[in-house]
């Protein structure tokens, strides 16, 4: 059990280095991602641990919205790289 509990913070702090280093928006999405797994998989423990459906409830609600933004955000990066170019987050500003 324990052991989940290590590797979803292994997955974060994955997560939050890759957010800090990378400055391909891509990339950005990917790190964001990494943290919301993290944070998915944590939900996924603590239920399982209380032996509560509530926090698988809240995993599969937080992965579908989840999965909404990234779709939105993607089509959003490939309008900006098709209309303008854009590549890191550099050259938005």
């Amino acid at each position: 059990m324990m052991l989940y509990v290590a590797l979803s913070i292994v997955v974060l702090m994955i997560g939050i280095f890759s957010l800090m280093i990378n400055r391909s928006i891509v990339k950005i999405l990917i790190a964001i991602e990494l943290i919301s797994v993290a944070a998915s998989m944590n939900f996924i423990l603590f239920s399982w641990m209380r032996q509560d459906v509530f926090g698988q409830a809240l995993m599969i609600l937080a992965l579908s919205v989840d999965t909404v933004v990234t779709g939105i955000v993607m089509a959003l990066v490939i309008m900006l790289y098709r209309k303008f170019g854009f590549r890191h987050v550099e050259d938005l500003g």
